[in-house]
């Protein structure tokens, strides 16, 4: 049995957002309902792979499902903002998604890290219910969201240089 295994269906509330500066942003996932909301901690990384991930299970339904009507893919930022208290319940170790045919709902599904000890308690898992509009819409969120880094090395003119003087193709090194 899982430490803590907590299931929104449906979820009325999902927010993805990140605090602080481009190159220094720490990434909250945030969902749930209007009597309790869980806030998770993911990264970057994470965050980029759940925006193509949704994009190619959404694809994958299409294909499965012909007759499913195409999800709307938008997003409306200004919901897109975590209101404190942000103390993330876990750390996300693994994200999965599910399709429930018969509601034409999808499940996010995230985990946070397993326990070493055979004897110690699963990890907690969260599941998001939400139609594929939603997704579609979270997609297209974090697509933006993770857009809005530091520039690549391409983005970066050779003679500029940030404030801070280090440069993303440097690796965090100023020469």
């Amino acid at each position: 049995m899982p430490e803590l295994e907590l299931d929104f269906h449906p979820t009325e509330i999902l927010i993805l957002s990140a605090i602080g500066k481009p190159g220094d942003r720490t990434f909250f996932l945030r969902g749930g309902n209007r009597e309790q909301t869980v806030t998770l901690r993911i990264e970057k990384f994470q965050v980029q792979m759940l925006a193509v991930g949704a994009a190619q299970f959404l694809m994958e339904l299409k294909n499965r499902f012909p007759d499913l009507e195409e999800p709307v893919s938008s997003y409306d930022e200004r919901r897109m903002v975590l209101e404190p208290p942000i103390d993330p319940l876990f750390h996300i170790a693994e994200m999965s998604m599910g399709y429930d045919i018969e509601n034409d709902l999808v499940v996010l599904i995230f985990e946070e890290g397993k326990a070493d000890d055979a004897g110690a308690q699963k990890p907690s898992v969260v599941r998001f219910w939400c139609t594929r509009s939603e997704l579609a819409g979270l997609a297209a969120w974090t697509a933006e969201l993770v857009s809005r880094g530091r520039p690549t090395s391409a983005e970066t003119d050779e003679n500029q240089k940030p404030e801070d003087g280090f440069l993303p193709r440097n690796n965090g090194h100023k020469h």
